[in-house]
């Protein structure tokens, strides 16, 4: 998994971070899993998102209920990281489900 943000990352097995949203990684994309902030008004992080999934990346798309920002906050309202890994494994698309996944979750 390859979170946003560095402290994202230390609530995850198996987990590294960009350090930002932007990386150029020379990985087997179909064997990662993208994960970025909940941030569905961010033109940005929805462009990252649909490039991730044109790379082949597996892609968490968060479900609309999530109030929380990232990770980091999740943990703060008192969710554990076996929860967290679980709402990420239920929310893990690729391709053409991404997209669409995508779509509905910033409103279109």
């Amino acid at each position: 998994m390859i979170t946003e943000g560095p402290i994202d990352s230390l609530f995850l097995d198996n987990a590294v971070a960009l350090a930002g949203a932007d990386a150029n990684i020379k990985i087997n994309h179909e064997q990662c899993t993208m994960i970025f902030d909940n941030e569905l008004r961010n033109k940005e992080i929805i462009d990252r998102m649909i490039s991730a999934v044109d790379k082949k990346f597996n892609l968490v798309v968060w479900p609309k209920t999530l109030k929380y920002k990232d990770i980091n906050d999740i943990i703060i309202s008192g969710k554990t990281s076996t929860e967290i890994q679980t709402l990420i494994s239920n929310n893990t698309y690729s391709g053409l489900t991404a997209l669409q996944h995508i779509n509905n979750w910033k409103g279109i």
